[in-house]
């Protein structure tokens, strides 16, 4: 009776891979045969200092994995439902490797989406590539993701110098068209991995390319608890522009310290990460109005309305970048599954790097095309520029995504 019971178990397993397009290979494949779902492992730094960072990324894929399985899930797949199984890195590189190589060998997963801090998807990826597992990132940024040659990690969003040249391009339109004098700048970042590539790479190149002057420049590390000194620092070059990187909970430091101290600067600008977070303008009211925030989304930018609209419903917080960057990831590796017609993990990589994504319903971002280069990179991604008005951020720049227009001086 054993044998018969094993032999109809085979037979089964094998029939639904057949179904589903499946060879026999890793386990990816077997979690699909035994459970008819898609494992797709999410890493994010859920608790430990940087937690309130993945609030928003993980209500995106949340959503997206409920919408797409509502409407059928990975049709390729016989209607596959999706499975996120999340894993906590804490912010820490050596626990993103040890979660990551988790839901490779334990949880089967065939492909991991992450891990919104730079850091830890720095090493988590690293992880991945090892065991050849694809991984999307959403939202951390640091050049270097991409600069060592890995063939199974993307990336949907912008790059950490490309963030750092937004506000050089903003800095050329209040020039340029809104008349300003910009001339003399301050530029202050994280001492980190993500903080000198953004700015201290992007930035400070851009601002040199272009003939503006850098007054003062400033690494400080993002776990320290008081800031004061370098905004003193900055006020004392008297710049006309003030440029700075934070992560969530430093970014309330500094806004409160220029605040404090009264720095007088005609354009103050952020990086996100912490400036775009809610916490940035619900933590500190009045304190945090006029602030020019570089962001990919808003919803208030054509097309966004409706499913900004599904997403305060459902969290009773507006959709903020991040959320809306972790959505597409979701749906982007979502179409590299369907167009694989597997889950077998060399498939999809392969998948999405061949998958090119135009305007429609598939995309959600302000971006001409979603599709990865020979890094990995999504050449097509971009920034905005919003501003902190009345307690809500609205897209100021580019004129043909704002619905406001930037209110200047800053400070």
């Amino acid at each position: 009776m054993r044998r018969i019971r094993w032999s109809h178990g085979i037979v089964a397993v094998v029939m639904l891979a057949l179904v589903c397009g499946l060879g026999w290979g890793d386990g990816a494949r077997e979690a699909i045969a035994q459970t008819g779902k898609v494992r797709i492992g999410v890493v994010l730094p859920i608790s430990g200092q940087f937690a309130v960072g993945a609030v928003n990324p993980k209500r995106g894929y949340d959503l997206a994995a409920e919408e797409i399985n509502k409407a059928g899930g990975i049709k390729a797949l016989g209607g596959a439902q999706i499975e996120l199984v999340y894993a906590d890195n804490q912010g820490k590189q050596d626990v993103s490797i040890g979660e990551t190589e988790r839901l490779i060998q334990q949880e089967k997963v065939a492909a991991i989406m992450g891990a919104w801090h730079s850091p830890s998807t720095i090493a988590g990826t690293q992880a991945a590539e090892r065991h050849k597992t694809p991984w999307v990132v959403e939202v951390a940024s640091a050049d270097i993701i991409l600069e060592r040659g890995f063939k199974y990690v993307t990336r949907v969003n912008v790059k950490a110098s490309w963030y750092g040249e937004a506000p050089v391009d903003f800095l050329d339109y209040a020039k340029s068209t809104l008349k300003m004098k910009v001339e003399r700048v301050a530029i202050m970042y994280t001492d980190d991995d993500w903080g000198r590539s953004s700015v201290a790479k992007g930035t400070k190149n851009a601002l040199t390319k272009r003939g503006y002057q850098v007054v003062e420049e400033i690494a400080y590390p993002s776990a320290t608890q008081d800031v004061t000194t370098y905004i003193t620092k900055v006020k004392a070059a008297r710049p006309d522009a003030f440029v700075v990187t934070s992560f969530p909970n430093d970014a309330l430091l500094v806004a409160r310290a220029v605040e404090q101290l009264g720095l007088k600067v005609p354009i103050g600008s952020a990086s996100p990460r912490g400036y775009v977070q809610p916490t940035f303008r619900s933590n500190l009211g009045p304190i945090a109005e006029k602030w020019l925030v570089v962001g990919g989304w808003n919803p208030d930018i054509p097309g966004a309305k409706p499913l900004a609209d599904v997403f305060k419903a459902k969290y009773g917080v507006d959709m903020n970048e991040h959320a809306a960057l972790s959505y597409q990831t979701l749906y982007v590796l979502k179409e590299a599954i369907e167009q694989a017609k597997s889950t077998d993990r060399d498939k999809i990589n392969d998948a999405l790097h061949a998958i090119k994504i135009g305007p429609g319903p598939l995309m959600v971002m302000p971006f001409t095309g979603i599709e990865f280069d020979q890094t990995g990179q999504n050449p097509h991604a971009r920034e905005l520029m919003l501003q902190v008005r009345e307690g809500a951020l609205v897209t100021v720049w580019p004129e043909k995504f704002a619905s406001q227009k930037p209110v200047l001086p800053f400070r």
